[in-house]
């Protein structure tokens, strides 16, 4: 009886990984040493924008940045005006909310950061305790920390330039 042997080729861990767990241990340890509570915004963040070099982490920096003020603005207003505490109607509410936050990103030009702006606005509107002004800022301002800590990372640790576009 012949006995098959199989080679299996596992993914190496590359330095974008390694990036963006040291990202997140950073958030960690800096809420740790504020004494703040565990920092989700912020680690979200730092996975989303770390990328494979400083000029793109900068780029989807930018749009998170962007998206989280959208997103935590239309939020704060949503919350001001919004009267309604019976779920079948919140419904309707959160989806023209949803749909404002778009068509501000489409008015800003800011395409790349809507759907991010829309999930600032879930997060802030679907989550928001009794301090809902608090609770917005708060978490507009976590996750602006977490794109702090990528980007100071990308940068302390580079990655591979980005490669020269191709004429036409």
């Amino acid at each position: 009886m012949k006995l098959l042997h199989s080679h299996i080729d596992f993914p190496y861990i590359g330095l974008r990984m390694l990036k963006t767990a040291l990202s997140v241990m950073a958030c960690l340890l800096l809420a740790r040493l504020l004494s703040y509570h565990p920092p989700v915004f912020a680690c979200v963040a730092a996975v989303i924008v770390t990328k494979e070099n400083i000029e793109s982490s900068f780029k989807q920096g930018v749009d998170r940045v962007l998206g989280a003020l959208v997103g935590g603005v239309v939020a704060l207003i949503f919350l001001f005006l919004s009267p309604a505490r019976d779920f079948y109607i919140v419904i309707p509410l959160v989806g023209a909310g949803v749909l404002f936050t778009l068509y501000i990103c489409l008015l800003l030009k800011i395409p790349d950061a809507a759907a991010l702006a829309c999930v600032a606005f879930l997060i802030i509107v679907l989550l928001h305790p009794e301090d809902k002004y608090i609770f917005a800022l708060t978490r507009v301002g976590e996750t602006i920390a977490g794109i702090c800590v990528s980007l100071l990372i990308n940068r302390i640790i580079p990655g591979k330039k980005p490669e020269a576009q191709m004429p036409g």
